[in-house]
């Protein structure tokens, strides 16, 4: 018979399970037939970018958003986007971050702090992802939209005015206009949230002033889309910088001005929004019943006629739920985690170093004859010094570059020691969890570093 603690976890696991899976199946599109690809594009001189491609399914070719993301930020912020654009038969190319190879032949971030240079190379790198999406069969290369969300903005700026062949643009908080005397040549949507502290309203009218000639005043729609003349500003009063990406009404707005660039009738159907508080509470109702699920599973397989044949089995149980927990939360909407086939490299490389210093470790916990408690410290051990020697193999240690993949680092470890917490307290032995950490760390820590 159960006793009190059991039917309290039962009850917990049953709880996390039906919040966890019950919002993931309302946020489920089962309607919309669509693909996802998730790319590394080369750019020329050494440079690759990592880009998700969102395009219909069935056959023929579709119109396509070639879309920049904030600087530094990934695709999968802008999965909102992705989703509600693609329901309207429109593909949409999100492009995150650029990584670029080194002297020393180890990649690294995009670090240059000449504002002018960053747009030139931007800007030139948008051009050659454009070519590449013109390429493809299902894309329609004479109906392309270029829009983006702060850094991502000032680029579709500037790439509208070398690239005559575009059907319009559409700006979320982009700040930093060429600077040139030619009205803007194309359709022109400016967005930013009345909220926004590092673009505001008056910082877009500005932007406005310089493109237009004019001073543009909001929610009111100038010229027209016949003649690609048609100009807009439009003020969402829900959002600061970083939720514009999270804003129904800026994505209902862009989404609308790009049907009509495109001649396409507007669509009745609302748009879909998964909010950053859901995908939040989606993980902590996931990791409730990961923990309920390792506590109960842990009281069974401590009987002794389980333990020998499935202490190392239920260690990949626990891991299969943790991957599943966290792909259909931070993965999805925060930052990709793969896996993918571009980092395969990366993969094998993290796999020798986790195997060989697991297997010190397993032998160093035999020689001293740590107690399950203290052979947390090993557990600890092997994730610092894999993830450090991890990192030294692959990026250089200037100060942006180590401050980010520190703390991304730091979120991620801390979502590892969770479960690893729990199977201690359930008295799963170090060799046993060490398959749920080996596991964990191959698949996450590569994700997290720049990749060539």
């Amino acid at each position: 018979m159960a006793d009190k603690k059991q039917i309290l976890f039962i009850i917990l696991a049953a709880i996390g399970l039906i919040a966890w899976l019950g919002s993931t199946s309302y946020n489920m599109d089962t309607e919309t037939d669509f693909e996802v690809e998730h790319l590394l594009i080369s750019t020329g001189q050494d440079k690759k970018v990592i880009a998700t491609l969102y395009i219909p399914g069935g056959s023929g070719q579709f119109p396509v958003v070639l879309f920049g993301a904030g600087s530094g930020t990934d695709s999968a912020l802008y999965t909102n986007w992705g989703k509600n654009f693609v329901k309207q038969d429109i593909a949409i190319l999100i492009v995150g971050p650029t990584y670029r190879k080194s002297d020393g032949g180890i990649p690294e971030w995009e670090i240059i702090n000449d504002k002018d240079v960053i747009l030139k190379e931007q800007t030139d790198q948008f051009a050659t992802i454009l070519k590449h999406l013109k390429q493809l069969p299902k894309i329609d290369s004479e109906s392309i939209i270029v829009g983006g969300h702060s850094g991502g903005a000032n680029t579709a700026y500037h790439l509208a005015y070398q690239n005559k062949d575009i059907n319009g643009v559409f700006a979320v908080a982009g700040r930093y206009p060429p600077e040139t005397s030619r009205t803007f040549p194309n359709n022109l949507l400016l967005i930013t949230g009345a909220k926004d502290t590092i673009v505001p309203p008056s910082t877009l009218k500005d932007v406005g002033f310089k493109l237009s000639g004019k001073k543009l005043e909001e929610n009111v729609l100038y010229g027209n889309f016949e003649n690609n003349t048609a100009k807009k500003l439009f003020i969402s009063e829900n959002s600061g910088h970083l939720m514009e990406a999270f804003d129904k009404d800026i994505i209902q707005e862009c989404l609308d001005f790009t049907l009509a660039c495109l001649q396409k009738e507007q669509s009745d159907t609302k748009i879909h929004l998964t909010v950053l508080s859901s995908v939040l509470s989606r993980l902590a109702a996931g990791f409730l019943f990961l923990v309920s699920f390792i506590v109960l599973s842990g009281d069974y397989i401590r009987l002794k006629e389980y333990r020998k044949r499935i202490q190392y089995l239920i260690p990949s149980v626990y891991f299969l739920t943790f991957y599943l927990i966290l792909s259909t939360t931070l993965s999805e909407y925060l930052r990709f985690l793969g896996p993918v086939t571009y980092r395969l490299e990366q993969y094998t490389i993290m796999a020798f170093i986790v195997i060989i210093i697991g297997s010190g470790l397993i032998k160093a916990n035999k020689n001293l004859g740590l107690s399950n408690k203290a052979s947390l410290i090993l557990d600890f051990s092997l994730i610092l010094i894999s993830f450090s020697l991890f990192t030294l193999t692959y990026t250089q240690f200037a100060q942006f570059q180590l401050v980010t993949q520190i703390v991304i680092g730091l979120m991620i470890s801390f979502l590892i020691i969770i479960p690893i917490l729990v199977m201690q307290y359930t008295k799963i032995p170090f060799k046993a969890r060490l398959v749920f950490t080996v596991l964990s760390l191959i698949w996450l820590v590569p994700a997290i570093t720049p990749v060539y």
